[in-house]
């Protein structure tokens, strides 16, 4: 009995070290910084033709979107905007995403850009896609860590309003937001919803015959609709395209297990890059694929991100002549 509560123990304890431990913010800016933009972009699109994806007659009519949301209430300000407001409020809409994707005031403006974003989706429900999804999930788990903590506005001001330092040390290394455990739940939930994205996808892909016999990418390929580049001549190297399906269902079977394996992370995180930049390159769909790649960095050791991202502010020290 005393090995069992010990066990339950060791579970709890386990859990708790693994969603709560207070973890470094960093991996959180740099996501803010890609899918912010990313966000913006997708939102300047929309407003290139207000009426035709949010007005009352547009692709999204009223009418249309009520049917296929099969009487549910999907939550939308969208909803109660004037025709002769929409311009006003989609600016407004563009202003607090690009505070967000800046870091100024983040802890409102990250609550109000998801909101945003979900407003946007829920209802211009035709003209949404896997784009829209991902960056909703991730403005969800940066709406709930401190995303502006690092590479922010608001980092700078905080910064300025405690004390002075000397010009250069704005990003010094010494001078680091303390690690918190909201910073870890965040990107533990990017991490693990990664994984249940990537499983349900293979598990889903296997339900489909094309999955199983390997001619599955190949449908992909030939179709014109999608083609970026002709690759119609992989028709004469079945077995390549064979290797291909095997390989992307492996991969995305296996991504929710091996990659919590620190040796072979490295390996799992660079052949998702080269499928979704693959996707973007020959299918054409670069928002998509570049938007998946982004939570990547939510998988990427904290001190690498920092290397790589405050090594342009450190002072280099003069060599002794």
């Amino acid at each position: 009995m005393a090995r069992l509560d010990q066990g339950v123990l060791d579970l709890i304890s386990s859990w708790n070290r693994f969603w709560f431990t207070p973890a470094d913010s960093a991996p959180l800016g740099v996501i803010r910084w890609l899918i912010g933009g990313m966000v913006i972009y997708s939102h300047l699109v929309w407003g290139l033709d207000l009426p035709a994806f949010l007005g009352p007659d547009g692709w999204n009519s009223v009418e249309l979107v009520r049917e296929i949301q099969g009487g549910q209430w999907n939550q939308s300000f969208w909803w109660s905007v004037p025709a002769e407001w929409m311009q006003t409020v989609h600016w407004v809409c563009i202003g607090i995403l690009v505070l967000f994707w800046i870091g100024c005031l983040t802890r409102m403006t990250s609550i109000l850009a998801f909101i945003i974003h979900v407003s946007y989706c829920q209802r211009a429900t035709l003209a949404t896609f896997g784009l829209d999804q991902i960056c909703g999930i991730l403005l969800l788990y940066l709406m709930l860590g401190p995303a502006g903590a690092d590479y922010s506005i608001d980092r700078l001001w905080r910064r300025f309003r405690s004390h002075r330092r000397r010009r250069g040390a704005a990003m010094s290394v010494g001078n680091r937001p303390p690690k918190t455990a909201a910073a870890n739940l965040s990107i533990r939930l990017i991490q693990v919803h990664y994984c249940i994205i990537y499983f349900f996808a293979a598990t889903g892909k296997l339900q489909g015959e094309s999955w199983w016999t390997g001619e599955a990418l190949w449908s992909a390929l030939a179709n014109y609709e999608y083609q970026s580049a002709d690759l119609t001549w992989l028709a004469w190297y079945p077995e390549v395209l064979q290797l291909m399906t095997h390989v992307t269902i492996l991969w995305e079977l296996s991504f929710a297990y091996l990659i919590w394996v620190p040796a072979l992370r490295p390996l799992m995180l660079v052949v998702g890059a080269l499928m979704h930049l693959g996707i973007g390159a020959f299918l054409g769909m670069w928002t998509f694929g570049l938007a998946m790649i982004f939570g990547y960095v939510a998988f990427l050791d904290p001190e690498t991100v920092r290397s790589v991202m405050e090594s342009p502010f450190r002072r280099k020290t003069p060599r002794s002549v």
